[in-house]
């Protein structure tokens, strides 16, 4: 189907995924016995509001090829423009406390109404061991995505400018408070939230 865009190869991937795994109900204990009293370390298979499921080992699931051509065959899709929001927070200097699960969250407030594509956080945090932090975006409609598990073992010490992209949210509605929340998952390491940049892909019904 020539007349087909790579969006509306990604949404026809999407929607005719197989699930795989489909008892994977995530982690609640770290893998490495480095838990947070209260804290979910993974989760497996989220529905979101948009009725999509999504996982972060498998995304929308294994694709099925006949499902996928039958559907791109028949499809007329024609998607309203692209359009890409930026919602910029600098300077926000919010403490995060040391191993406690609540964290702190960061609320961004969309107006734009969009049908969401994809969603990208950017952020800068200071710490002397990032191995720590969690970082974790929940949508208007109460959707999470865990977009760093605490405790990784990666060996920065400062997340500066660092891309974390989700379809998690696929399908959603954009409107309303976003809440980008960070954990610190060990004591003695001090966490600061500097800047964040939240990016909404979507388009217009």
């Amino acid at each position: 189907n020539p007349s087909l865009t790579w969006r509306d190869v990604k949404y026809i991937l999407a929607k005719t995924a197989d699930k795989v795994d489909s008892n994977d109900e995530g982690q609640n204990n770290h893998p490495l016995g480095k838990n947070l009293n209260g804290h979910k370390y993974r989760d497996g298979w989220v529905v979101n509001a948009a009725g999509n499921s999504f996982n972060n080992f498998y995304g929308f699931g294994r694709v099925n090829v006949d499902k996928a051509v039958t559907m791109a065959k028949n499809l007329s899709h024609n998607f309203s423009t692209l359009q890409i929001i930026e919602h910029n927070r600098p300077s926000i200097d919010l403490s995060v406390p040391d191993n406690l699960s609540s964290g702190a969250i960061v609320e961004i407030k969309d107006e734009n109404g969009l049908t969401i594509e994809a969603v990208r956080l950017e952020i800068n945090i200071s710490h002397t061991r990032a191995s720590d932090v969690g970082i974790e975006v929940i949508s208007p409609s109460g959707t999470k995505s865990i977009l760093l598990p605490i405790n990784s073992h990666i060996v920065d010490k400062d997340i500066e400018n660092h891309g974390f992209l989700t379809n998690a949210f696929f399908e959603e509605r954009s409107s309303g408070t976003w809440k980008i929340k960070v954990i610190d998952g060990q004591e003695d390491h001090p966490t600061l939230i500097n800047d964040i940049k939240l990016k909404i892909w979507g388009h217009k019904k």
